[in-house]
């Protein structure tokens, strides 16, 4: 009989470097959170080696989030996507060991370890892995850990194992769990899908929910269709989002161009009835010049009929005037007062001359009465008689002196 006899887990979530041995019967207590679905899930990974088929602790949760990224570099935080929370990791990029002891009661050749060497990194959620069956040797004897307590990278811990006698790794998931099959006993494929399902601890109540739930096996579902329609459907409300959002803008939008064109009507309707009053007043205005016109006309006509009629009386008057004018000229006194107005014409003329004539004597005369006053002067007699020859000849002195006389 082959018994599972240790378990070693070196960086397993919150497990450095821990061995747990068991004998026979074994009984896992603890409070939660402790780790018991965590080695539970160590034991799982150990033997089934598959992430799909793998369900991480589906014995606590069966809505868990946990994966084999969160185990190797040991996440903190919500395990429950509906509950989020921070995410942390208590270690970086680091290696990871799960490995299981078992012991053949009945052939001591039969004792094997194996398990799952994991690595990752922190630029990604993937995890490299390196599968290892290890004949007749303990779990502690398998170079997980290099001296220093430094855990060996996977670069590493290929070559140290290759080291070991008979020690075979399988770089696929396949040939380690046919290997470990007939290891077993020569176990059916069907051990890895009801290992899974033997983790799962919630009550049966119902023989139809054994057999669903343990005996039928799951069906594989591609779910590359679904994932592509799940990103469509993604896409699609992504674009129903932001369409939602153009839309809110877009009525905030059109509610402001309905306020714009409502003022518009507004505008348009005081522009409207502010034209109209602009029309009504150059009507009123109209009528108004339209009746001046009116009495304009009238009185222009009015005015044209009194000029006809003082033109006819300006006719009549010239006609008249140049009758009379005929009559005047024939009359004999008309004759004898152009006579007259022309003596009376010649006599003014002459009355002009006169006054000139009479004004130019009177100023000979003054002329001649200043030189008078000037020869009668006390100066100009004692100039006469100191000097008599300065002014006149003899004669003249004579003449002038009888005339003086």
């Amino acid at each position: 009989m082959i018994r599972l006899e240790a378990v070693r887990l070196v960086n397993w979530y919150h497990f450095a470097d821990e061995t747990l041995r068991l004998g026979g019967s074994c009984l896992f207590l603890g409070d939660n959170g402790s780790g018991k679905s965590t080695i539970l899930d160590a034991l799982q990974w150990a033997l089934v080696a598959d992430q799909q088929q793998a369900r991480f602790n589906k014995a606590a949760n069966e809505h868990s989030r946990r994966n084999l990224y969160g185990y190797v570099r040991w996440k903190l935080g919500s395990e429950d996507e509906t509950r989020p929370g921070q995410v942390r990791f208590g270690r970086g990029a680091c290696a990871s060991y799960v490995l299981l002891q078992f012991t053949d009661e009945r052939d001591p050749a039969g004792d094997f370890t194996c398990g799952i060497a994991m690595e990752a990194t922190e630029a990604d959620s993937s995890v490299s892995r390196v599968h290892v069956v290890l004949p007749r040797t303990r779990v502690g004897d398998v170079p997980a850990v290099a001296p220093g307590d430094l855990v060996r990278p996977l670069r590493e811990f290929r070559t140290a194992v290759r080291e070991i006698p008979q020690a075979r790794l399988f770089p696929d998931a396949g040939t380690y769990r046919d290997e470990i099959r007939h290891r077993l006993g020569a176990l059916p494929e069907a051990f890895h899908r009801l290992l899974v399902k033997a983790l799962d601890f919630k009550p049966m109540g119902q023989v139809r929910d054994f057999v669903f739930n343990y005996l039928l096996d799951a069906r594989p579902v591609d779910t590359a269709a679904l994932q592509a329609n799940l990103e469509h459907y993604k896409q699609l409300e992504a674009q129903a989002r932001e369409a939602e959002h153009r839309l809110t803008r877009l009525d905030g939008v059109c509610a402001q161009g309905e306020r714009i064109a409502q003022e518009r009507r507004t505008a348009e309707s005081h522009r409207y009835l502010a034209m109209q009053a602009d029309v009504e007043l150059c009507s009123e205005r109209i009528r108004a010049v339209d009746a001046r016109i009116g009495n304009v006309e009238a009185d222009q006509a009015e005015r044209r009929s009194e000029l006809s009629r003082v033109d006819g009386q300006f006719e009549f008057l010239g006609r008249e005037r140049d009758r009379l004018t005929g009559l005047l000229l024939a009359t004999p006194g008309f004759q004898q007062i152009q006579a007259l107005e022309t003596d009376l014409e010649r006599t003014r003329r002459d009355i002009e001359d006169a006054s000139a004539a009479e004004t130019r004597a009177r100023q000979v005369l003054g002329t001649q009465h200043a030189a008078l006053d000037r020869l009668l002067s006390q100066e100009a007699r004692d100039l006469r008689r100191t000097r008599p020859d300065l002014l006149f000849s003899e004669r003249r002195r004579a003449n002038f002196s009888v005339s003086l006389g």
